[in-house]
């Protein structure tokens, strides 16, 4: 007779994975992770394209400019992992609803911004909701 002793993380793991999680259609989730996904990576590429006209409507130099971009790389490269382990806590879900509001919520901050400085605090805060976002990839991003 022979029985299967598990090691004392293997619960631990299992959900991490998304392994015994039931959802309603798994397709959805797929997509939404991917919308989620996208709309991060895709920001850094529209700012990149958009730095010329951001210098001139701002006034800005090349040091501003550099900012523009690092703001939002920086923080979210740093909260990817503590979106990771905050989702295993509070719940993939709960984290995607809360990174997507904060970083649609910023991108409205970054659209409105009167001066380069607010520009770089919503750019900021873009990547704290981008690092939050990724969090509900199971297996991903941590």
């Amino acid at each position: 007779m022979t029985s299967a002793l598990s090691c004392p993380g293997e619960a631990a793991v299992a959900h991490a994975a998304g392994v015994g999680e039931t959802t309603a259609n798994p397709r959805w989730v797929l997509l939404a992770t991917i919308m989620a996904s996208s709309l991060a990576f895709i920001d850094g590429s529209v700012v990149n394209v958009a730095l010329a006209a951001i210098g001139r409507s701002f006034g800005a130099g090349s040091s501003y400019l550099q900012w523009t971009v690092n703001a939002y790389l920086l923080l979210l490269s740093a909260l990817l992992l503590l979106g990771g382990a905050a989702g295993d806590h509070f719940g993939r879900r709960n984290l995607l609803v809360i990174g997507t509001v904060l970083f649609a919520t910023a991108s409205m901050a970054c659209a409105f911004a009167p001066t380069i400085d607010l520009l770089l605090m919503a750019r900021a805060a873009q990547g704290v909701g981008g690092g939050h976002a990724h969090a509900e990839q199971p297996g991903g991003a941590r």
